[in-house]
């Protein structure tokens, strides 16, 4: 709203409308991109009755982008299988490609073994917290550089997310 009009509830009021409705607007235009319009339009209104303002724009950015990528997710809202309600309410994984799908399961499966193959000579301390995660549960080692027993470090290992980090 520009300054000079700012003091004017009415004039406040409908420049802020104008704006709604351009981002609306903006909304079904790129949702349109993907998907015909009536079933654009109808994604677009779930969106913007169920989210926030600030969750309305990264909710359309999200199923946007999901709906361009995602051959078998868009055909399922096509032919009606998935509706927009449900659609609106999908998490990035149920959205995601089958492909980066199984790559993400895959990493995961792939930490979880990283992680749970802890050497059963290292400590567990929960005196420390992980930077990532927050967990207090870590392993510890004593590592030295360039074999100088005078430099050692304490390297710790989440046992939660895998990360490692010197405390």
């Amino acid at each position: 709203v520009p300054r000079r009009y700012a003091q004017c509830a009415c004039i406040s009021r409908a420049f802020r409308g104008q704006r709604e409705a351009l981002r609306r607007a903006e909304a079904r235009t790129a949702l349109a991109a993907a998907v015909p319009l009536p079933v654009a339009a109808a994604i677009e209104a779930v969106l913007w009755s169920t989210e926030s303002r600030d969750g309305y724009a990264r909710s359309t950015r999200r199923i946007v982008f999901a709906l361009r990528r995602n051959d078998q997710l868009r055909r399922r809202v096509l032919d009606g299988s998935l509706t927009p309600t449900a659609l609106a309410t999908l998490d990035e994984e149920a959205l995601a490609p089958p492909a980066v799908a199984q790559r993400r399961a895959d990493d995961r499966s792939r930490l979880a073994k990283r992680v749970g193959a802890r050497p059963s000579t290292l400590p567990e301390v929960d005196a420390f917290e992980c930077p990532r995660c927050g967990a207090r549960r870590a392993y510890v080692a004593n590592a030295t550089h360039g074999g100088s027993v005078d430099r050692a470090h304490i390297l710790a290992r989440c046992l939660e997310c895998g990360r490692g980090w010197a405390p």
